[in-house]
């Protein structure tokens, strides 16, 4: 009985001792942890600012490349051997007429008035 006293005790002060060290452990180890977290997130995002830099620095070489081939394509020079090629030419200054539409409202009326419109306009152009 004495023995398992003394034994309850020792473990008694075994936890105590545990509980009375576990600040002085967990805040170095929490600190710890957090830092290698944030470290570590950190270098995540070095590593997805470089691979989009690059994924950057390509798009623009696509489109200066874009650009210099729809300049290519848009070039005068090659229009007009294109025009030549396809028997195309310059119109003369009489061929070329300019139309232009004047605009006229429309009366608002049902849809049903103006098919009968419609439909006394044919007939008293056939009766004619």
């Amino acid at each position: 009985m004495w023995n398992s006293r003394r034994r309850c005790r020792n473990l008694r002060q075994v936890f105590r001792g545990c509980v009375k060290a576990f600040p002085f452990l967990f805040f170095p180890f929490l600190f710890l942890f957090t830092e290698t977290y944030l470290h570590l997130e950190r270098l995540s995002g070095d590593y997805q600012r470089i691979r989009l830099n690059q994924q950057m620095k390509q798009l623009e070489e696509e489109i200066r490349a874009l650009d210099a081939l729809r300049a290519e394509l848009e070039g005068r020079d090659r229009i007009n051997a294109a025009a030549e090629g396809y028997g195309l030419v310059e119109p003369e200054p009489n061929q070329i007429e300019v139309l232009r539409i004047q605009h006229v409202p429309i009366a608002r009326e049902s849809n049903y008035d103006l098919a009968k419109a419609n439909a006394e306009n044919e007939l008293s152009r056939t009766a004619n």
